[in-house]
């Protein structure tokens, strides 16, 4: 799957997680995109609607890369798995517990997967706020 083909699938699972109808999005910014060994960040802006109106949201779309020397290490899917648990288990506890609005620390958590080699992680972008 050519990487705007995985881009396409996460932002359809986005907006099915959030309720968006007829969206659209796009990169912000042709050279946004960055990589390190642990993943490839590519920021982009959805706009759709839902019931309550339109709505825009900044996001954050975390790839894994396909090296093959941390496949071989099994690390991808540890670090991917950890991230997600943190996100999805350990956050919305603390968000739970707080005697606060925890939206001001922590993105809001979109969509994720730890298959092998479709691991991806997708949360607000918090820096457009």
């Amino acid at each position: 799957m050519s990487s705007e083909d995985r881009l396409n699938y996460v932002v359809k699972q986005v907006t099915k997680n959030i309720d968006l109808k007829n969206y659209k999005y796009t990169k912000i910014g042709p050279d946004e995109t960055i990589e390190n060994y642990l993943g490839e960040l590519v920021f982009i802006t959805v706009t759709g609607e839902t019931d309550d109106g339109e709505i825009k949201k900044d996001i954050v779309v975390k790839f894994a890369p396909n090296r093959a020397e941390l496949r071989q290490w099994g690390t991808l899917e540890l670090v991917y798995s950890v991230e997600i648990a943190v996100y999805t288990v350990l956050l919305a506890h603390f968000k739970r517990l707080a005697k606060f609005d925890t939206r001001e620390l922590f993105p809001e958590f979109l969509y994720s997967d730890c298959e092998q080699y479709k691991e991806v992680l997708a949360v607000s972008n918090m820096c457009s706020n």
